[in-house]
């Protein structure tokens, strides 16, 4: 069984002596042309002077050509005035040679995206409560003296302080 090294050794040498494709350097892009569906239905109608719609999509659509796609390019050639439409539907070109068809409507402009609305929480309402002294009767004023731990729990009962703990759970959460 030859070895890894061997065999990668030939592949390598088929894939360089297997020819580059060339590229093209230029900044168009070409699509491949198809049937050119609309130079022949231009073609027909300058050969043809004086054929009405029917007569000349059912000329193309016996060459193979998709009957769609003859009717909507004879009208657009109608609004681009490469043909013109005179008694009674009869069809004449406006210019020897076949000029391909514009664009007629632009794209649509991208929007922007709106910014998306944040939802901010709603400012906390907070509640006051009155801090008694149960031992001197009190109420704690915290502006008038010095904060301290002792001095806002010292003076609560029970209740007061169960009271001061859930409101702070609510305020911090849980």
């Amino acid at each position: 069984m030859p070895d890894l090294k061997t065999e990668l050794t030939k592949v390598i040498n088929q894939w360089s002596h297997e020819e580059q494709p060339t590229m093209n350097n230029t900044n168009h892009i070409h699509r491949n042309v198809t049937n050119n569906v609309t130079r022949a239905t231009f073609d027909h109608i300058r050969d043809n002077p004086g054929k009405t719609r029917s007569g000349v999509a059912a000329s193309l659509i016996a060459l193979g050509y998709n009957a769609s796609s003859v009717t909507s390019l004879i009208g657009q050639m109608t609004r681009q005035r490469l043909v013109r439409e005179e008694d009674a539907g009869k069809l004449y070109t406006n210019q020897k040679e076949y000029t391909p068809i514009k664009r007629t409507r632009l794209p649509k402009p991208k929007r922007a995206a709106k910014p998306k609305a944040v939802a901010v929480a709603a400012p906390i309402q907070r509640k006051h409560i009155e801090l008694v002294n149960t031992r001197t009767g009190e109420i704690f004023n915290p502006r008038k003296e010095e904060w301290s731990v002792e001095s806002v729990i010292g003076g609560l009962n029970v209740r007061q302080a169960m009271a001061v703990y859930d409101e702070l759970r609510k305020i911090f959460g849980a």
